[in-house]
């Protein structure tokens, strides 16, 4: 009995399918991953990510130290003067650091993946190796959403403190001071 007619048969029936997902006849057979068969991932492939991190890691270095110094001259201006408003933008100031915190943990975490992804690739496990990699691909995103975030925590604000600056603006040009301090300087 010859089967390879049933066989043809019930293998046109799957070229529809082929055909809808962009996959070419070829690769359905070989039962190829459609994720990875239109990308060739190697070694140097993870390497890449290398310097990614290392350039965000720098940049998230200094707006670690950057919000340092300012947290410690706010605490000296709160010993001074107790305002109330300077607690309040330590506070906002704690929540940016422990973003920025999980921005360069999240950032390692993907480096260490990504060498772990070259290393599975070294040892001819490619599937493995692709999946760290996408991984690492991963925690390099929700690094740079975990940016976004603190970029938008800096911006509000800063948008509290011009609002402040232009009520004390329109308070000192109620009570002619502004104008005074003008007049003088000419």
């Amino acid at each position: 009995m010859d089967c390879s007619h049933y066989l043809t048969d019930n293998l046109k029936k799957l070229e529809p399918l082929a055909l809808k997902y962009c996959l070419n006849w070829n690769d359905l057979i070989n039962q190829q991953n459609p994720i990875t068969m239109f990308v060739d991932i190697n070694v140097t492939t993870p390497a890449l990510l290398f310097s990614t991190v290392s350039l965000l890691y720098i940049g998230y270095t200094n707006r670690f130290l950057s919000i340092a110094n300012l947290v410690r001259s706010l605490k000296d201006k709160f010993l001074e003067t107790h305002d109330e408003d300077l607690l309040k933008q330590i506070h906002s100031l704690r929540r940016r650091i422990e973003l920025i915190r999980n921005m360069q943990l999240l950032g390692i975490v993907a480096l260490i993946i990504s060498v772990f992804s070259i290393v599975a690739m070294y040892m001819r496990y490619q599937a493995t190796g692709e999946l760290l990699f996408f991984i690492s691909l991963i925690m390099l995103i929700l690094s740079m959403s975990a940016a976004v975030r603190e970029i938008f925590i800096s911006v509000d604000a800063l948008n509290i403190e011009l609002s402040s600056i232009e009520e004390l603006k329109e308070k000192l040009e109620e009570k002619g001071i502004l104008k005074r301090l003008f007049e003088s300087n000419e």
